[in-house]
């Protein structure tokens, strides 16, 4: 298991780099606290980022999304 921690929202790209010859993308993929732009930078557009690195790759991994606050156990 590799583990890589990347900002998906903010500047620069994906790391594609590591997408190669990956088999499953783990994202945990909520913001706990913030504004409704943080929400959404932190939320929908690193998952869209995420997906379209993933497309760029040309790979195929298995994506596990936890997008829930409930998953965390907040709520």
């Amino acid at each position: 298991v590799e583990v890589l921690v990347a900002d998906l929202a903010g500047p620069g790209p994906v790391p594609v780099r590591a997408l190669p010859g990956v088999q499953a993308v783990i994202h945990c993929a909520a913001r706990l606290s913030g504004t409704e732009d943080q929400h959404r930078r932190d939320t929908v557009t690193a998952t869209e980022a995420l997906c379209q690195a993933i497309l760029t790759a040309g790979t195929r991994p298995r994506l596990v999304l936890a997008g829930s606050l409930a998953v965390y156990g907040a709520g």
